[in-house]
């Protein structure tokens, strides 16, 4: 059980934010300090803050715990950059050049190319591994 407070100069520059937020289309924003709102302002639980919002309790919680380490500066985005890919895009362009090609150019037998055929032309010109599901998608 949290037991954060926030001042009244903070719950007045939460609601702020929230204005701002909601004009300039910010989403991810305006719903954090909806959820910081309801928690500090309305005195809602973590649980029924998160239930107010569509999000997990945990999530509310850690929002909670960073605004009151960081205050206005925990609402500040940071880009979500996602997993970083196994290949680096000139050796995505290459695949795509060698694969243009007929497999027999590379080795292979067959007149065109499927999945296991590029998945092991990776392996071998890269050193790594993806599931043969995933290449159609990789070759998007």
């Amino acid at each position: 059980m949290l037991n954060i407070k926030a001042s009244a100069r903070q719950i007045q520059s939460l609601k702020s934010k929230m204005v701002d937020s909601k004009s300039a289309g910010d989403f991810r924003v305006y719903i954090k300090t909806q959820a910081l709102l309801l928690y500090f302002e309305f005195q809602n639980s973590i649980e029924k803050s998160g239930q107010a919002i569509n999000k997990n309790a945990e999530t509310v919680r850690l929002w909670v715990q960073e605004f009151a380490a960081y205050g206005l500066k925990s609402l500040k985005l940071t880009i979500r950059t996602g997993r970083q890919p196994k290949l680096t895009k000139a050796q995505c362009r290459e695949l795509h050049r060698l694969i243009s090609g007929l497999p027999s150019e590379q080795g292979f037998i067959g007149a065109c190319w499927n999945s296991a055929m590029i998945q092991a032309l990776i392996q071998k010109l890269y050193n790594v591994e993806y599931s043969v599901k995933y290449i159609p998608e990789l070759m998007r």
